[in-house]
């Protein structure tokens, strides 16, 4: 009995093959961390870290769902930002410093910085950066049905690649509450005003952006077309919205 009740064990558990490797690979600004001001960081210390003299304050939950996939053997955690590497990788450390805290081991496979992006041909100077700059998930997996990219730009990717994108939405500047957040707005001019919420829930989504993204990514690994999956389930749950076009095409796979 004891015997069976060990094989019944060890059979139920799930052990990655490397075939089976998911990469999940994290936008930095506006996605794990966000800037903030020297008066809203004392405001609420939580999360709150400094590269030099510049304020970040960690996503609700980062730490917690970073350390959530590097336990698990089927993923690899990896960073794409279009921040320069001195910064990034200054950032990435300050974040691992507490990841480690729960496993010494636990450990990123790929820092990739501005110099990875690929500049896009006959695009002016005078365009904005994400249009300028693209990132190439080939750089951390030839095989793209097995990459996850949660990032706050949803077409910061080169063209075939939009649909490893976990986009997060719109995005917020950094407030302690929903109440600093709408006195914040109204000082606000018209090109910063629409990122602040304008709802407590969109604040609230906005701050758990990391929990609900990585939740979506463990459903959808668990299913026959982890990237479809991944696409159909973030067009139903906010604040992961997609557009219209993109969330049809999921379900189709689905019929």
């Amino acid at each position: 009995m004891k015997l069976f009740l060990i094989y019944f064990l060890f059979a139920s558990l799930s052990f990655a093959k490397p075939g089976e490797i998911f990469d999940v690979v994290f936008d930095l600004d506006w996605t794990l961390v966000n800037k903030t001001t020297e008066s809203m960081a004392a405001r609420d210390k939580t999360g709150v870290i400094r590269i030099g003299l510049q304020p970040y304050r960690i996503s609700a939950g980062a730490i917690q769902q970073l350390v959530r996939l590097h336990r698990d053997p089927r993923f690899r955690v990896s960073f794409y930002s279009g921040g320069n590497s001195n910064r990034n990788n200054e950032l990435i450390a300050v974040i691992y410093q507490e990841i480690q805290k729960y496993d010494a081991t636990f450990k990123t496979h790929l820092i990739l910085n501005q110099e990875d992006l690929v500049e896009i041909e006959g695009v002016p100077a005078s365009a904005p950066f994400s249009e300028r700059f693209k990132k190439n998930l080939l750089k951390v997996n030839s095989n793209l049905n097995r990459v996850f990219l949660i990032d706050d730009i949803a077409n910061y990717t080169l063209p075939g690649q939009e649909e490893n994108v976990l986009w997060l939405g719109r995005t917020y500047e950094d407030t302690a509450s929903f109440a600093d957040a709408i006195a914040r707005a109204r000082k606000a001019d018209e090109k910063t005003r629409p990122y602040y919420p304008t709802t407590e829930q969109e604040w609230r989504n906005d701050k758990l952006k990391i929990v609900s993204a990585v939740d979506i990514i463990f459903e959808a690994v668990n299913s026959r077309h982890p990237i479809a999956t991944m696409n159909y389930l973030s067009a139903q749950k906010p604040p992961l919205k997609r557009s219209v076009q993109t969330s049809r095409q999921c379900s189709q796979l689905f019929q």
